[in-house]
Protein backbone atom coordinates (compact mmCIF):
# COMPACT_ATOMS: atom_id res chain seq x y z
CA UNK A 1 0.00 0.00 0.00
CA UNK A 2 1.28 3.44 -0.97
CA UNK A 3 2.07 5.87 1.86
CA UNK A 4 3.49 9.33 2.31
CA UNK A 5 5.72 8.19 5.14
CA UNK A 6 8.89 8.97 3.16
CA UNK A 7 7.95 12.66 3.08
CA UNK A 8 7.46 12.69 6.83
CA UNK A 9 10.94 11.27 7.39
CA UNK A 10 12.77 13.82 5.25
CA UNK A 11 14.84 16.09 7.44
CA UNK A 12 14.47 19.76 6.52
CA UNK A 13 17.59 21.78 5.72
CA UNK A 14 18.28 24.96 7.66
CA UNK A 15 19.08 26.79 4.41
CA UNK A 16 18.62 25.34 0.93
CA UNK A 17 20.88 26.04 -2.04
CA UNK A 18 18.09 27.99 -3.71
CA UNK A 19 17.61 30.19 -0.62
CA UNK A 20 21.36 30.74 -0.35
CA UNK A 21 21.57 31.79 -4.02
CA UNK A 22 18.57 34.08 -3.61
CA UNK A 23 20.30 35.75 -0.68
CA UNK A 24 23.52 36.18 -2.71
CA UNK A 25 21.50 37.71 -5.56
CA UNK A 26 20.56 40.65 -3.35
CA UNK A 27 23.95 41.10 -1.66
CA UNK A 28 26.45 43.91 -2.36
CA UNK A 29 29.33 41.46 -2.74
CA UNK A 30 31.54 42.28 -5.75
CA UNK A 31 32.44 39.39 -8.08
CA UNK A 32 36.13 39.14 -8.98
CA UNK A 33 35.46 35.63 -10.26
CA UNK A 34 33.77 33.78 -13.13
CA UNK A 35 31.43 34.09 -14.98
CA UNK A 36 32.25 37.08 -17.12
CA UNK A 37 28.88 38.81 -16.75
CA UNK A 38 29.94 39.54 -13.12
CA UNK A 39 26.39 39.12 -11.81
CA UNK A 40 25.81 42.69 -12.94
CA UNK A 41 23.04 42.45 -15.56
CA UNK A 42 20.78 45.37 -14.63
CA UNK A 43 17.74 44.85 -16.81
CA UNK A 44 16.15 42.32 -19.10
CA UNK A 45 14.84 38.79 -18.65
CA UNK A 46 18.19 37.36 -17.50
CA UNK A 47 18.87 39.89 -14.75
CA UNK A 48 17.83 37.74 -11.79
CA UNK A 49 19.33 34.62 -13.34
CA UNK A 50 22.73 36.27 -13.83
CA UNK A 51 22.77 37.54 -10.26
CA UNK A 52 22.44 33.91 -9.10
CA UNK A 53 24.89 32.50 -11.68
CA UNK A 54 28.17 31.79 -9.89
CA UNK A 55 31.18 29.50 -9.87
CA UNK A 56 32.49 27.47 -6.90
CA UNK A 57 32.95 30.43 -4.57
CA UNK A 58 33.33 30.28 -0.79
CA UNK A 59 30.33 28.69 0.90
CA UNK A 60 28.80 27.14 -2.21
CA UNK A 61 30.68 23.82 -2.37
CA UNK A 62 31.94 21.88 -5.43
CA UNK A 63 29.67 19.36 -7.17
CA UNK A 64 32.62 17.13 -8.10
CA UNK A 65 33.82 17.02 -4.49
CA UNK A 66 30.70 17.86 -2.53
CA UNK A 67 31.26 18.36 1.19
CA UNK A 68 29.00 21.30 2.08
CA UNK A 69 25.64 22.53 0.86
CA UNK A 70 25.67 20.44 -2.33
CA UNK A 71 26.39 17.31 -0.27
CA UNK A 72 23.42 18.20 1.95
CA UNK A 73 21.17 18.76 -1.08
CA UNK A 74 22.12 15.44 -2.63
CA UNK A 75 21.57 13.66 0.69
CA UNK A 76 18.20 15.40 0.88
CA UNK A 77 17.31 14.06 -2.58
CA UNK A 78 18.30 10.54 -1.48
CA UNK A 79 16.11 10.78 1.63
CA UNK A 80 13.20 12.18 -0.39
CA UNK A 81 13.22 9.33 -2.92
CA UNK A 82 14.43 6.62 -0.55
CA UNK A 83 17.80 6.00 -2.25
CA UNK A 84 21.15 5.04 -0.75
CA UNK A 85 22.98 7.87 -2.57
CA UNK A 86 21.84 10.51 -5.04
CA UNK A 87 23.81 12.66 -7.47
CA UNK A 88 22.81 15.96 -9.05
CA UNK A 89 23.01 15.85 -12.85
CA UNK A 90 23.42 19.11 -14.74
CA UNK A 91 23.97 17.42 -18.12
CA UNK A 92 20.56 15.75 -17.97
CA UNK A 93 19.71 12.07 -17.68
CA UNK A 94 22.14 11.54 -20.56
CA UNK A 95 25.10 11.99 -18.20
CA UNK A 96 23.54 9.66 -15.65
CA UNK A 97 22.84 6.93 -18.18
CA UNK A 98 26.36 7.11 -19.60
CA UNK A 99 27.99 7.08 -16.16
CA UNK A 100 25.80 4.24 -14.84
CA UNK A 101 26.47 1.83 -17.70
CA UNK A 102 30.17 2.68 -17.84
CA UNK A 103 30.55 2.26 -14.08
CA UNK A 104 29.08 -1.25 -13.83
CA UNK A 105 29.59 -2.91 -17.24
CA UNK A 106 32.96 -4.49 -18.02
CA UNK A 107 34.60 -3.60 -21.33
CA UNK A 108 33.47 -5.77 -24.24
CA UNK A 109 30.90 -7.81 -22.31
CA UNK A 110 27.22 -8.56 -22.97
CA UNK A 111 24.48 -6.38 -21.55
CA UNK A 112 20.74 -7.13 -21.56
CA UNK A 113 19.31 -4.00 -23.08
CA UNK A 114 15.78 -2.76 -23.83
CA UNK A 115 15.58 -1.98 -27.52
CA UNK A 116 13.50 1.16 -26.93
CA UNK A 117 16.34 2.74 -24.93
CA UNK A 118 17.27 6.38 -25.49
CA UNK A 119 20.18 7.07 -27.85
CA UNK A 120 22.39 8.12 -24.91
CA UNK A 121 22.35 4.52 -23.67
CA UNK A 122 23.52 3.36 -27.10
CA UNK A 123 26.43 5.79 -26.82
CA UNK A 124 27.47 3.98 -23.63
CA UNK A 125 27.46 0.71 -25.58
CA UNK A 126 29.89 2.32 -28.01
CA UNK A 127 32.17 3.74 -25.32
CA UNK A 128 32.58 0.40 -23.51
CA UNK A 129 32.40 -1.79 -26.63
CA UNK A 130 29.41 -3.66 -25.17
CA UNK A 131 27.33 -6.23 -27.04
CA UNK A 132 23.62 -5.51 -26.58
CA UNK A 133 21.38 -8.53 -26.05
CA UNK A 134 18.04 -6.92 -26.79
CA UNK A 135 14.73 -7.36 -25.03
CA UNK A 136 11.79 -5.83 -26.86
CA UNK A 137 8.67 -4.02 -25.66
CA UNK A 138 5.61 -6.21 -25.88
CA UNK A 139 3.57 -5.97 -29.06
CA UNK A 140 -0.01 -5.01 -28.19
CA UNK A 141 -2.34 -5.51 -31.14
CA UNK A 142 -4.83 -2.81 -30.12
CA UNK A 143 -2.18 -0.10 -30.22
CA UNK A 144 0.84 -1.63 -31.89
CA UNK A 145 2.46 1.73 -32.50
CA UNK A 146 2.93 2.39 -28.77
CA UNK A 147 5.81 0.61 -27.03
CA UNK A 148 4.58 -1.80 -24.35
CA UNK A 149 6.29 -3.15 -21.26
CA UNK A 150 9.35 -5.38 -21.08
CA UNK A 151 8.50 -9.00 -20.17
CA UNK A 152 10.54 -10.15 -17.13
CA UNK A 153 10.83 -13.62 -18.68
CA UNK A 154 12.55 -12.14 -21.73
CA UNK A 155 15.13 -10.62 -19.38
CA UNK A 156 15.60 -14.00 -17.68
CA UNK A 157 16.08 -15.81 -21.01
CA UNK A 158 18.69 -13.32 -22.22
CA UNK A 159 20.62 -13.43 -18.93
CA UNK A 160 20.70 -17.22 -18.99
CA UNK A 161 21.65 -17.31 -22.67
CA UNK A 162 24.48 -14.78 -22.48
CA UNK A 163 25.56 -14.80 -18.81
CA UNK A 164 25.21 -11.01 -18.87
CA UNK A 165 25.53 -9.36 -15.45
CA UNK A 166 24.09 -5.93 -16.30
CA UNK A 167 20.51 -5.20 -17.37
CA UNK A 168 19.37 -1.82 -18.69
CA UNK A 169 15.61 -1.14 -18.89
CA UNK A 170 13.65 1.95 -19.93
CA UNK A 171 10.58 2.40 -17.72
CA UNK A 172 8.33 4.27 -18.12
CA UNK A 173 8.32 4.64 -21.88
CA UNK A 174 7.83 8.04 -23.47
CA UNK A 175 4.11 7.28 -23.50
CA UNK A 176 4.05 6.30 -19.81
CA UNK A 177 3.96 2.49 -20.04
CA UNK A 178 5.61 1.01 -16.93
CA UNK A 179 7.41 -2.34 -16.79
CA UNK A 180 7.23 -4.73 -13.83
CA UNK A 181 10.48 -3.55 -12.27
CA UNK A 182 9.97 -5.56 -9.09
CA UNK A 183 9.85 -8.87 -10.99
CA UNK A 184 12.71 -7.88 -13.29
CA UNK A 185 14.84 -6.87 -10.29
CA UNK A 186 14.20 -10.22 -8.59
CA UNK A 187 15.31 -12.09 -11.72
CA UNK A 188 18.41 -9.92 -12.15
CA UNK A 189 19.47 -10.33 -8.53
CA UNK A 190 18.93 -14.10 -8.61
CA UNK A 191 21.53 -14.08 -11.42
CA UNK A 192 23.81 -11.85 -9.32
CA UNK A 193 23.32 -8.99 -11.79
CA UNK A 194 22.81 -5.25 -11.59
CA UNK A 195 19.63 -3.55 -12.81
CA UNK A 196 19.77 0.00 -14.21
CA UNK A 197 16.44 1.70 -14.88
CA UNK A 198 16.14 4.74 -17.10
CA UNK A 199 13.22 6.40 -15.31
CA UNK A 200 13.83 9.75 -16.98
CA UNK A 201 10.08 10.24 -17.45
CA UNK A 202 9.18 9.15 -13.90
CA UNK A 203 10.71 11.67 -11.51
CA UNK A 204 7.18 12.37 -10.25
CA UNK A 205 6.51 8.71 -9.43
CA UNK A 206 5.94 7.74 -5.82
CA UNK A 207 4.50 11.02 -4.55
CA UNK A 208 0.82 10.11 -4.95
CA UNK A 209 -1.04 6.78 -5.34
CA UNK A 210 -2.62 8.03 -8.59
CA UNK A 211 0.82 7.62 -10.18
CA UNK A 212 3.04 4.50 -10.35
CA UNK A 213 5.66 3.74 -7.70
CA UNK A 214 9.27 4.63 -8.54
CA UNK A 215 11.84 2.03 -9.55
CA UNK A 216 13.89 3.36 -6.62
CA UNK A 217 11.47 1.51 -4.33
CA UNK A 218 10.96 -1.50 -6.61
CA UNK A 219 14.39 -3.14 -6.38
CA UNK A 220 16.45 -1.39 -9.08
CA UNK A 221 20.14 -0.85 -8.29
CA UNK A 222 20.53 2.42 -10.20
CA UNK A 223 17.72 4.76 -11.27
CA UNK A 224 18.09 7.85 -13.45
CA UNK A 225 15.36 10.51 -13.43
CA UNK A 226 14.94 13.78 -15.33
CA UNK A 227 13.50 16.37 -12.95
CA UNK A 228 12.94 18.77 -15.84
CA UNK A 229 10.73 16.39 -17.82
CA UNK A 230 7.84 16.01 -15.38
CA UNK A 231 8.57 18.31 -12.44
CA UNK A 232 9.11 22.09 -12.06
CA UNK A 233 12.87 22.27 -12.63
CA UNK A 234 15.00 23.82 -15.36
CA UNK A 235 15.97 21.92 -18.52
CA UNK A 236 19.07 19.70 -18.10
CA UNK A 237 18.38 18.93 -14.43
CA UNK A 238 18.24 15.28 -13.40
CA UNK A 239 19.08 12.84 -10.61
CA UNK A 240 21.03 9.59 -10.43
CA UNK A 241 20.00 7.35 -7.53
CA UNK A 242 22.08 4.47 -6.22
CA UNK A 243 19.72 2.10 -4.47
CA UNK A 244 21.81 -0.89 -3.37
CA UNK A 245 25.21 -1.94 -2.08
CA UNK A 246 25.86 -3.77 -5.36
CA UNK A 247 26.93 -0.45 -6.91
CA UNK A 248 30.14 1.41 -6.03
CA UNK A 249 29.18 5.07 -5.54
CA UNK A 250 32.78 6.19 -5.96
CA UNK A 251 33.03 4.53 -9.36
CA UNK A 252 29.78 6.16 -10.47
CA UNK A 253 31.09 9.52 -9.23
CA UNK A 254 34.31 8.99 -11.21
CA UNK A 255 32.40 8.47 -14.43
CA UNK A 256 30.12 11.40 -13.68
CA UNK A 257 33.21 13.61 -13.43
CA UNK A 258 34.01 12.53 -17.00
CA UNK A 259 30.57 13.12 -18.49
CA UNK A 260 29.53 16.21 -16.52
CA UNK A 261 30.92 19.69 -17.03
CA UNK A 262 33.62 20.83 -14.61
CA UNK A 263 31.70 24.11 -14.34
CA UNK A 264 28.23 22.99 -13.20
CA UNK A 265 25.56 25.66 -13.35
CA UNK A 266 24.43 26.92 -9.94
CA UNK A 267 21.29 28.23 -11.60
CA UNK A 268 20.42 24.67 -12.64
CA UNK A 269 21.34 23.25 -9.25
CA UNK A 270 19.36 26.01 -7.55
CA UNK A 271 16.28 25.05 -9.56
CA UNK A 272 16.76 21.42 -8.47
CA UNK A 273 16.98 22.53 -4.86
CA UNK A 274 13.76 24.51 -5.15
CA UNK A 275 11.96 21.63 -6.88
CA UNK A 276 12.98 18.99 -4.34
CA UNK A 277 12.06 21.10 -1.32
CA UNK A 278 8.75 22.03 -2.91
CA UNK A 279 8.00 18.30 -3.21
CA UNK A 280 8.97 17.68 0.39
CA UNK A 281 6.77 20.50 1.68
CA UNK A 282 3.78 20.53 -0.66
CA UNK A 283 3.60 17.26 -2.64
CA UNK A 284 0.17 16.26 -1.33
CA UNK A 285 -1.38 19.63 -2.22
CA UNK A 286 0.09 19.78 -5.72
CA UNK A 287 -0.53 16.14 -6.62
CA UNK A 288 -4.08 16.10 -5.30
CA UNK A 289 -4.96 19.04 -7.55
CA UNK A 290 -3.05 17.43 -10.40
CA UNK A 291 -5.08 14.24 -10.07
CA UNK A 292 -8.29 16.29 -10.05
CA UNK A 293 -7.29 18.17 -13.23
CA UNK A 294 -6.32 14.99 -15.08
CA UNK A 295 -9.44 13.14 -13.99
CA UNK A 296 -11.70 15.96 -15.19
CA UNK A 297 -9.83 16.13 -18.52
CA UNK A 298 -10.09 12.39 -19.21
CA UNK A 299 -13.78 12.49 -18.34
CA UNK A 300 -14.39 15.24 -20.92
CA UNK A 301 -12.45 13.26 -23.54
CA UNK A 302 -15.12 10.54 -23.47
CA UNK A 303 -17.18 12.93 -25.61
CA UNK A 304 -14.80 12.57 -28.56
CA UNK A 305 -16.20 10.66 -31.55
CA UNK A 306 -13.16 10.47 -33.87
CA UNK A 307 -10.04 11.40 -31.97
CA UNK A 308 -9.23 9.00 -29.14
CA UNK A 309 -7.64 9.87 -25.80
CA UNK A 310 -7.23 6.63 -23.81
CA UNK A 311 -7.65 7.14 -20.08
CA UNK A 312 -5.43 5.33 -17.52
CA UNK A 313 -7.92 2.46 -17.10
CA UNK A 314 -8.05 1.87 -20.85
CA UNK A 315 -4.25 1.90 -21.18
CA UNK A 316 -3.95 -0.55 -18.30
CA UNK A 317 -6.38 -2.91 -20.06
CA UNK A 318 -4.43 -2.65 -23.31
CA UNK A 319 -0.98 -3.11 -21.82
CA UNK A 320 -1.74 -5.13 -18.65
CA UNK A 321 0.57 -2.98 -16.55
CA UNK A 322 0.81 0.30 -14.67
CA UNK A 323 0.66 3.44 -16.78
CA UNK A 324 1.38 7.09 -16.12
CA UNK A 325 -1.78 9.24 -16.39
CA UNK A 326 0.32 12.39 -16.82
CA UNK A 327 1.10 11.40 -20.43
CA UNK A 328 -1.85 12.33 -22.65
CA UNK A 329 -1.90 10.24 -25.83
CA UNK A 330 -4.14 11.59 -28.60
CA UNK A 331 -4.71 8.97 -31.31
CA UNK A 332 -5.65 9.84 -34.90
CA UNK A 333 -5.96 6.35 -36.41
CA UNK A 334 -8.10 5.95 -39.54
CA UNK A 335 -9.42 9.52 -39.64
CA UNK A 336 -10.22 11.93 -42.46
CA UNK A 337 -11.23 15.56 -42.65
CA UNK A 338 -14.52 16.85 -44.09
CA UNK A 339 -12.97 16.86 -47.58
CA UNK A 340 -12.25 13.14 -47.31
CA UNK A 341 -8.45 13.48 -47.00
CA UNK A 342 -6.50 11.42 -44.47
CA UNK A 343 -5.96 13.30 -41.20
CA UNK A 344 -2.53 12.71 -39.65
CA UNK A 345 -0.90 13.23 -36.28
CA UNK A 346 1.37 15.85 -37.82
CA UNK A 347 -1.69 17.78 -39.02
CA UNK A 348 -3.19 17.59 -35.55
CA UNK A 349 -0.02 19.02 -33.98
CA UNK A 350 0.15 21.80 -36.57
CA UNK A 351 -3.53 22.67 -36.09
CA UNK A 352 -3.22 22.76 -32.30
CA UNK A 353 -0.35 25.23 -32.59
CA UNK A 354 -1.65 27.41 -35.43
CA UNK A 355 -5.32 27.62 -34.43
CA UNK A 356 -5.26 27.18 -30.66
CA UNK A 357 -1.71 28.19 -29.63
CA UNK A 358 -1.07 24.81 -28.00
CA UNK A 359 2.39 23.28 -28.41
CA UNK A 360 2.51 19.53 -27.81
CA UNK A 361 5.54 17.42 -26.88
CA UNK A 362 5.81 14.78 -29.60
CA UNK A 363 4.40 13.78 -32.98
CA UNK A 364 4.46 10.11 -33.91
CA UNK A 365 2.93 8.25 -36.82
CA UNK A 366 -0.56 7.77 -35.36
CA UNK A 367 -0.69 9.93 -32.27
CA UNK A 368 0.58 13.05 -30.59
CA UNK A 369 1.75 13.19 -27.00
CA UNK A 370 0.94 16.00 -24.58
CA UNK A 371 3.08 16.06 -21.44
CA UNK A 372 1.70 17.46 -18.21
CA UNK A 373 3.03 18.19 -14.73
CA UNK A 374 1.96 19.45 -11.32
CA UNK A 375 2.42 22.99 -12.65
CA UNK A 376 -0.25 22.65 -15.36
CA UNK A 377 -3.23 24.89 -14.65
CA UNK A 378 -6.95 24.18 -14.86
CA UNK A 379 -7.01 26.77 -17.65
CA UNK A 380 -4.35 24.86 -19.59
CA UNK A 381 -6.30 21.61 -19.40
CA UNK A 382 -9.49 23.45 -20.39
CA UNK A 383 -7.81 24.93 -23.48
CA UNK A 384 -6.59 21.53 -24.63
CA UNK A 385 -9.97 19.98 -23.92
CA UNK A 386 -11.87 22.60 -25.92
CA UNK A 387 -9.37 22.49 -28.80
CA UNK A 388 -9.62 18.70 -29.15
CA UNK A 389 -13.42 18.69 -29.00
CA UNK A 390 -13.53 21.42 -31.66
CA UNK A 391 -11.11 19.60 -33.97
CA UNK A 392 -12.95 16.33 -33.38
CA UNK A 393 -16.22 17.86 -34.61
CA UNK A 394 -14.58 18.47 -38.01
CA UNK A 395 -13.33 14.90 -38.54
CA UNK A 396 -14.78 11.62 -39.80
CA UNK A 397 -13.73 7.98 -39.66
CA UNK A 398 -12.42 6.25 -42.78
CA UNK A 399 -14.35 3.17 -43.88
CA UNK A 400 -11.32 1.53 -45.53
CA UNK A 401 -7.67 1.72 -44.53
CA UNK A 402 -4.61 1.08 -46.67
CA UNK A 403 -2.41 -1.08 -44.44
CA UNK A 404 0.64 0.06 -46.40
CA UNK A 405 0.22 3.44 -44.72
CA UNK A 406 1.01 2.02 -41.32
CA UNK A 407 3.91 0.11 -39.88
CA UNK A 408 4.30 -0.11 -36.10
CA UNK A 409 7.38 1.61 -34.74
CA UNK A 410 10.17 -0.79 -33.89
CA UNK A 411 8.01 -2.89 -31.57
CA UNK A 412 7.93 -5.84 -33.93
CA UNK A 413 10.89 -5.09 -36.22
CA UNK A 414 13.68 -7.13 -34.66
CA UNK A 415 17.23 -5.86 -35.05
CA UNK A 416 19.76 -8.04 -36.87
CA UNK A 417 23.12 -7.25 -35.24
CA UNK A 418 26.17 -8.31 -37.21
CA UNK A 419 28.82 -6.60 -35.08
CA UNK A 420 29.06 -4.28 -32.07
CA UNK A 421 28.21 -0.60 -32.39
CA UNK A 422 31.83 0.26 -31.61
CA UNK A 423 33.22 -1.96 -34.37
CA UNK A 424 30.78 -0.54 -36.92
CA UNK A 425 31.50 3.09 -36.06
CA UNK A 426 35.27 2.73 -35.70
CA UNK A 427 35.76 0.50 -38.75
CA UNK A 428 36.06 1.39 -42.42
CA UNK A 429 32.92 2.90 -43.91
CA UNK A 430 31.50 3.80 -47.28
CA UNK A 431 28.47 5.72 -48.53
CA UNK A 432 25.79 3.81 -50.38
CA UNK A 433 22.71 4.94 -52.23
CA UNK A 434 19.55 4.37 -50.21
CA UNK A 435 18.20 1.85 -52.74
CA UNK A 436 21.39 -0.22 -52.54
CA UNK A 437 21.51 -0.59 -48.75
CA UNK A 438 19.46 -3.76 -48.29
CA UNK A 439 21.71 -6.50 -46.93
CA UNK A 440 24.41 -4.02 -45.90
CA UNK A 441 25.48 -3.17 -42.33
CA UNK A 442 24.65 0.31 -41.11
CA UNK A 443 27.42 2.50 -39.72
CA UNK A 444 24.94 5.18 -38.58
CA UNK A 445 21.96 5.55 -36.29
CA UNK A 446 18.55 6.27 -37.77
CA UNK A 447 15.83 7.22 -35.28
CA UNK A 448 12.68 9.22 -34.76
CA UNK A 449 13.15 12.21 -32.49
CA UNK A 450 11.53 12.42 -30.11
CA UNK A 451 11.80 9.98 -28.42
CA UNK A 452 15.28 9.10 -29.79
CA UNK A 453 15.18 5.29 -29.82
CA UNK A 454 16.98 3.87 -32.88
CA UNK A 455 15.08 2.21 -35.70
CA UNK A 456 18.46 0.90 -36.73
CA UNK A 457 21.80 1.19 -34.94
CA UNK A 458 25.38 0.87 -36.24
CA UNK A 459 26.39 -2.75 -36.71
CA UNK A 460 22.90 -3.91 -37.72
CA UNK A 461 21.76 -5.32 -41.05
CA UNK A 462 19.57 -3.02 -43.13
CA UNK A 463 16.50 -4.95 -44.30
CA UNK A 464 13.70 -4.10 -46.72
CA UNK A 465 11.30 -3.81 -43.80
CA UNK A 466 13.50 -1.30 -41.95
CA UNK A 467 14.05 0.81 -45.06
CA UNK A 468 10.33 0.77 -45.81
CA UNK A 469 9.50 1.86 -42.28
CA UNK A 470 11.97 4.74 -42.42
CA UNK A 471 10.65 5.82 -45.83
CA UNK A 472 7.10 5.97 -44.48
CA UNK A 473 8.16 8.15 -41.54
CA UNK A 474 10.08 10.47 -43.85
CA UNK A 475 7.13 10.74 -46.23
CA UNK A 476 4.86 11.63 -43.32
CA UNK A 477 7.16 14.52 -42.37
CA UNK A 478 8.27 13.06 -39.04
CA UNK A 479 11.68 13.88 -37.58
CA UNK A 480 13.93 11.12 -38.94
CA UNK A 481 17.40 11.94 -37.62
CA UNK A 482 20.83 10.35 -37.34
CA UNK A 483 22.38 9.96 -40.80
CA UNK A 484 24.98 12.45 -42.01
CA UNK A 485 22.84 12.86 -45.13
CA UNK A 486 19.49 13.92 -43.68
CA UNK A 487 17.85 13.61 -47.11
CA UNK A 488 18.42 9.83 -46.83
CA UNK A 489 19.70 9.67 -50.39
CA UNK A 490 22.86 8.06 -49.05
CA UNK A 491 23.60 5.99 -45.95
CA UNK A 492 26.96 5.32 -44.33
CA UNK A 493 27.54 1.57 -44.24
CA UNK A 494 30.33 -0.72 -43.06
CA UNK A 495 32.77 -1.33 -45.89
Amino acid sequence: MFSYVILEKVKKMEETLYEKLDKLKNSKEYAFHMPGHKREEKTGPFADIMRMDITEIEGFDNLHHAEGILRKEQDFAADLYGAKDSFFLVNGSTAGILASICAVAKEGTDIVFSRNAHKSAYHALYIKGLCAQYVYPEYVAEKAFIHGKIDPQDVKKQMEKTKAKVVFITSPTYEGIVSDISSIAQIVHEKDGILIVDEAHGAHFGFHPYFPQSAVKMGADIVIQSLHKTLPSLTQTALLHICSDKVDSCEVARWLSIFQTSSPSYVLMGSMSRCLHLLADHAEIYFSQYKKNLGKFYSKMKNLTCLEVPDPAMLQRWFQTDTDPSKIIICVENLKDKEGKKFTAKQLAEKLLADYEIQIEMVSENYVLAMTSIYDSEEGFRRLEEALLDIDSRLMRRSTVNMEEHLPTNCDVKAQPVMTIKKAIDGKKEKRAWKDCVGKVSAEYIYLYPPGSPIIAPGEMMTEQVLKEISIYKKQGLNVLGPADDTLKEIMTVK
